[in-house]
């Protein structure tokens, strides 16, 4: 934290520096006061349930926060991280450095493309969808009020 206010000193100040910096501390307590039970944690059979408990204790602890900043909770947001999350970490990313590794021309044009159809694959067009069918819950102004943002 310290470089970064040397570079931007309102960085601080900043909804994103605030969401990230309580992600991490929100994930550092719920592994500490919620852990998943040893018999879960090794094992193929219980792969979906490790993916899961993570993603499952941010969404929870942090729906405060986005009901204070955003006026409302994401229903999808727990499909569409499941989705987005490997797709990004084990796809997108390693094209991208590979893309930029790799010398000007039909392989590096190739790999950016890569690089794009999947960060813009299906998952995308699943949060849209799920948000027009009503997939964010709008919280009630009276909570809005209460809570200070409204």
């Amino acid at each position: 934290m310290g470089g970064l206010s040397l570079f931007d000193p309102f960085y601080m100040l900043s909804e994103s520096f605030w969401l990230s910096a309580l992600a991490v501390s929100i994930m550092l307590t719920w592994y500490h006061w919620f852990p998943l039970p040893a018999r879960y944690r090794r094992g193929r059979r219980w792969l979906p349930l490790q993916l899961l408990h993570p993603k499952l204790g941010i969404m929870l602890l942090m729906a405060p926060l986005q009901v204070m900043l955003f006026e409302g909770i994401s229903l999808s947001a727990l499909a569409a991280n499941l989705l987005a999350i490997p797709t990004i970490t084990f796809i997108s990313v390693p094209l991208i450095l590979l893309a930029m590794l790799t010398p000007v021309g039909s392989l590096c044009a190739a790999l950016w493309w890569l690089a794009g159809v999947s960060r813009g694959s299906g998952w995308w067009r699943h949060y849209r969808r799920c948000r027009a069918a009503g997939g964010h819950f709008t919280t009630p102004a009276c909570w809005q009020s209460s809570s200070g943002v409204g």
